[in-house]
């Protein structure tokens, strides 16, 4: 593959019922033919970064969970992780992030986000739910890389944050697990856009 990495997101997707009990698969996570093109593409050595709410709540019939573990490396810890939204790094650099968990006019809120726990040895938690203790974010090591994480990005409080998050799994695709310092003023000149105590 050409790609650096793939950036799936996933916002609040899940599958849901409309009117009937039959559920419409149109809203599924990863559906059949997307978890079959992700397979390929990681058996390429491709490196993919997932993030939503429902990423693990979503998968849950046999073949669902053996994608989640065996090609993402990850399975469903527990549902609705977390209710105040902060999270914080499980190594150092420590950092620490706050979701936005009520609507607002900033960007999308997360009202119960996924924890999700490693799956298999090269597989690790690197960002935790502070009031639960429960995993927020997995990070793979193998093959190709991947990075999990239980909440959707765009939920994050403000622009900065977002980079931040990013530019630590940017680096662990590029670097590996060896973390490199970070800058925490990386964008002084981003517009503080969090709402207080959200």
């Amino acid at each position: 593959t050409s790609y650096s990495f793939v950036d799936l997101i996933l916002g609040k997707q899940m599958q849901s019922t409309i009117g009937t009990e039959k559920k419409l698969t149109d809203f599924k996570t990863f559906t059949p033919q997307l978890q079959q093109v992700i397979k390929r593409y990681t058996q390429q050595n491709g490196n993919i970064l997932v993030s939503g709410s429902y990423i693990a709540s979503d998968m849950q019939n046999a073949a669902d969970k053996d994608f989640t573990k065996n090609t993402l490396h990850y399975q469903l810890q527990t549902p609705d992780a977390t209710r105040n939204g902060h999270i914080t790094t499980s190594e150092i650099p420590i950092m620490n992030f706050q979701l936005l968990t009520k609507p607002n006019e900033f960007r999308i809120p997360t009202e119960s986000p996924d924890a999700i726990e490693p799956f298999g040895t090269d597989s690790k938690t690197f960002l935790t739910y502070t009031d639960t203790k429960k995993s927020a974010g997995v990070m793979y090591n193998g093959q190709y890389k991947s990075v999990a994480l239980g909440f959707p990005i765009e939920s994050l409080s403000s622009y900065k944050q977002i980079l931040l998050i990013m530019k630590r799994i940017v680096v662990f695709f590029e670097k590996g697990t060896k973390e490199q310092p970070i800058n925490e003023n990386i964008n002084n000149d981003v517009k503080k856009e969090e709402p207080t105590n959200i």
